[in-house]
């Protein structure tokens, strides 16, 4: 089926340079793009794009969009996907998105080949670039017969040092909620051919000190690595780690925040009658302001995590006023004022892999890092990662170059490399160091 319609849901954070990239290609090669959310106004800078303001839980509008196109992309955030995905399997249409492959998307793999169908996932940045980036260097390295020993690969959406202005060293450059749920499902990697697991209470106190570019930042283990070794072709690896990257002390302060419960996503706090500082007190089971650290769940937290967390607005006087939420509601609302890029504010994404193997007697280390910046606070490099790799996939896919059905992730060659290709000649360019170890 030739591709003569697209449909894009969801205009946000992380769209611009995806809406960009396809609104340029599908202009020119004559094909429809329509792009739905609930505000839409700033996608008129598209002229040749069709806006439309929907609420995606409109099923009678929603579907008759999806069965009015060819491939449909989602922007959306994840808890959202279901529904698209449903109406795609059902009327018959292609899909794509950043995320990952759900439990739920995994099980209808077989049902959309036999449709006929292409589901691609985790076609972004961490999920997506990280893939491409990592196994086109695995890949070439078993070309050559060696042996991988070790795969450690940490990727951070970080705020640029020209806009660090909050002792947190970050500000969100994607999705807030995402940011106050991570790590909700805590750790699992192979560490010097160890099974370790860690789970979500012990995940912000277990980070490992990583160097990029001579500068130290804190990298916490993110979800199973594990499922890697069989995913990456790594069979018999001893050490493979895939993880997050903060700058010092992020994930000191964060733990704390978790001890305390300020991340609990499930129970309500009645906030109408209670100031920040009395609901953080409530949670540390103190009446008074620490003023030489705190203790909490038999750990004891500097003075300077307490101004962390005062810094956040969580040590206010005045009333939280939110009506009943769950804690980590809570938290984001703080998170977004706090930490919001301001006005010509750039952000910045490193992703490093780390690779130990051995080839003819000799045992060498390959380290691949990316160093991106984003043009201002609404150009985020964050958006250029997640959007640009999806969007050339898309191109690909409407040029008959994805032969795939099924469930399609960017593991293999025939994906990956077109991507890698092109975004280099964007400017998104891994350096590589090689160095021998032993003789």
């Amino acid at each position: 089926m030739s591709v003569q319609k697209v449909l894009v849901f969801g205009a946000g954070r992380s769209s611009w340079f995806f809406i960009n990239y396809m609104a340029q290609y599908c202009q020119k090669h004559n094909i429809l793009l329509t792009v739905v959310d609930q505000s839409v106004q700033h996608v008129a800078q598209w002229p040749s794009i069709t806006a439309l303001s929907i609420d995606i839980h409109d099923e009678v509008t929603r579907r008759s969009l999806v069965n009015d196109h060819d491939l449909v992309v989602s922007l959306l955030p994840v808890a959202f996907h279901t529904f698209v995905i449903q109406d795609c399997l059902a009327l018959g249409k292609h899909f794509a998105n950043a995320s990952y492959a759900s439990d739920e998307l995994k099980q209808l793999n077989e049902a959309a080949k036999q449709a006929g169908l292409m589901f691609a996932c985790e076609m972004g940045l961490d999920p997506g670039l990280d893939h491409m980036s990592a196994l086109s260097l695995i890949h070439d390295l078993q070309a050559q017969g060696a042996t991988l020993k070790s795969f450690t690969s940490y990727t951070g959406g970080l705020v640029s040092p020209s806009a660090d202005t909050n002792s947190w060293h970050y500000k969100i450059s994607w999705n807030p909620k995402n940011v106050v749920l991570a790590g909700k499902s805590g750790a699992q990697f192979l560490e010097d051919k160890q099974l370790k697991s860690l789970p979500y209470h012990r995940l912000f106190r277990s980070c490992e000190s990583i160097s990029v570019n001579g500068v130290n930042y804190q990298g916490y283990a993110n979800r199973d690595s594990t499922i890697y070794e069989s995913l990456y072709g790594l069979q018999g690896i001893e050490t493979l780690i895939r993880g997050t990257l903060r700058q010092d002390p992020y994930c000191d302060g964060w733990d704390a925040l978790v001890q305390l419960g300020w991340t609990d996503d499930v129970n309500l706090v009645d906030t109408n009658r209670y100031s920040w500082l009395e609901i953080t007190l409530g949670m540390l089971g103190q009446k008074e302001i620490p003023f030489e650290g705190f203790h909490v769940n038999n750990r004891f937290y500097p003075q300077s995590i307490w101004d962390m967390m005062a810094e956040l607005g969580l040590a206010s006087a005045e009333n939280a006023n939110q009506a009943k939420m769950t804690p980590a509601a809570l938290l984001e609302t703080l998170m977004v004022a706090a930490w919001k890029l301001m006005d010509g504010d750039k952000d910045l994404i490193i992703m490093q892999h780390e690779f130990v193997y051995q080839k003819q007697g000799n045992t060498y280390k390959h380290t691949s890092t990316l160093s991106l910046e984003g043009d201002d606070d609404r150009h985020t490099a964050m958006a250029k990662l997640v959007g640009w790799p999806l969007a050339i996939f898309c191109k690909n896919f409407m040029e008959g170059k994805v032969k795939h059905t099924g469930l399609v992730l960017p593991l293999t060659a025939d994906i990956y490399k077109d991507i890698l290709d092109e975004l280099e000649d964007m400017g998104v360019v891994f350096h590589e160091i090689e160095e021998l170890i032993t003789q």
